[in-house]
């Protein structure tokens, strides 16, 4: 149960982190503040989380808080975040500061449960990191379809944000209950762990082989995270979609998502790497040459689940 906790875990973090850009349009017409300043925000959040990423770590042991303390620390975090959001953003200073808090604690739990679900899988198998992937996507797949069925009642942004904090809500009260004996200082002892699996980089191929994946990575986050933040405000502009309809077109793409690395967890070992790869990266590429020129909304449409 503890590996479903970290998962869902994973999946709150995913739909705090996926909650803005489904309102951006609404948000824009009520707080005054210009679309493009959203492209800021997200950015800031992106930094916040980078900032977990290379500094958590050393944090955790100075502190000597196990990973599961810190994943219950950034639930916490993000449940608080997230009820704030529905009061205060209304301001450029509100949402700047704000974003701060939801990006260390997004980071916060997506580092250190991957971190657990890493040492709870088989060596040499990445079946449950994978699988961490899968539930990421789900919970950015969930967030705009929240987004679409609460316009659907007639909500107001704000009130979305509360729906995002009790979605958060559950998660940690699940979280908390599964994993309550683990939620403990460590011993000095215990700092370093006997399963944890380091990764040596032996030869020059190794590095050269790192390197390009480092490429790899990096170039489909960046184009995973602007199609995430700004595919439901283009649509909205290009197609004259209200921001109900505009949030569909986001559940499209993480649909897809879902869809895909789902399938990559069920593939054998040999069909993950390479064959992957390049067949994703045909596709996504005949996505963008088709969504580019906005040939018109079915197209865009398909091309968006492709992506």
């Amino acid at each position: 149960m503890n590996v479903i906790s970290l998962f869902l875990a994973l999946s709150a973090f995913s739909i705090s982190a996926n909650a803005v850009p489904p309102l951006i349009s609404t948000m824009v017409e009520t707080t005054g503040i210009r679309a493009p300043n959203f492209g800021f925000f997200i950015f800031i959040q992106y930094v916040a989380c980078s900032l977990i990423a290379f500094t958590g770590s050393s944090i955790k042991n100075k502190l000597r808080l196990s990973n599961y303390f810190v994943v219950a620390i950034g639930l916490i975090a993000i449940t608080i975040s997230l009820i704030l959001g529905g009061v205060l953003l209304h301001s450029y200073l509100a949402l700047l500061i704000w974003v701060i808090p939801l990006g260390l604690s997004g980071a916060a739990v997506e580092v250190f449960a991957s971190i657990e679900l890493s040492n709870l899988s088989d060596f040499n198998s990445s079946k449950n990191l994978c699988l961490s992937q899968v539930f990421y996507s789900l919970g950015a797949f969930a967030a705009p379809q929240i987004v679409y069925f609460c316009f659907d009642f007639g909500m107001e942004w704000e009130s979305i944000f509360f729906i995002f904090s009790l979605v958060s809500v559950l998660v940690l009260f699940f979280f908390l209950v599964i994993n309550q004996h683990r939620l403990r200082f460590e011993s000095v002892s215990n700092k370093f762990q006997s399963n944890t699996k380091a990764v040596i980089l032996k030869t020059v191929n190794s590095r050269r082989l790192f390197l390009i994946f480092l490429l790899i990575m990096m170039s489909y986050v960046i184009i995973e995270s602007l199609s995430a933040a700004w595919l439901a405000y283009s649509f909205e502009q290009e197609f004259q979609l209200n921001t109900k309809n505009a949030a569909l077109v986001l559940a499209a793409f993480w649909g897809g998502m879902v869809l895909s690395r789902f399938l990559i967890v069920m593939l054998p070992a040999r069909l993950t790497l390479w064959p992957t790869l390049l067949v994703s990266s045909v596709l996504l590429l005949l996505a963008t040459v088709i969504i580019l020129p906005a040939p018109g909304y079915t197209a865009s449409f398909i091309a968006v689940i492709v992506m």
